[in-house]
């Protein structure tokens, strides 16, 4: 929609050619997933895949409610022993006191 703001360039001044992304942002693409993960941030892009990841939150969150109105509680930990990180998945149901 207009803003009612218009600029009209009189002198255009090209500084730099982008070159062409090694992945496509608008179709289906046929890289491999190495291409992909590299570039994640250009798949992001893709229509198809940002609807995945939104998908992907609205299903974790709604889990998310429904523990949480359950009095069941997910985090998240990192530990580090003997220089290996590992990562605790904890859910931890709280017991309501009357």
């Amino acid at each position: 929609p207009p803003t009612g703001i218009e600029v009209v360039a009189t002198n255009i001044k090209v500084i730099n050619t982008a070159n062409q992304p090694p992945i496509s942002t608008q179709e289906e693409t046929d890289a491999n997933e190495d291409i992909r993960l590299k570039y994640r941030y250009l798949d992001l892009r893709n229509p198809k895949v940002h609807d995945n990841m939104v998908f992907r939150f609205k299903v974790i969150d709604y889990i998310r409610s429904l523990m949480k109105s359950m009095n069941i509680h997910y985090t998240k930990q990192k530990l580090l022993k003997e220089k290996i990180l590992f990562q605790l998945d904890l859910i931890v149901y709280m017991e309501t006191q009357v």
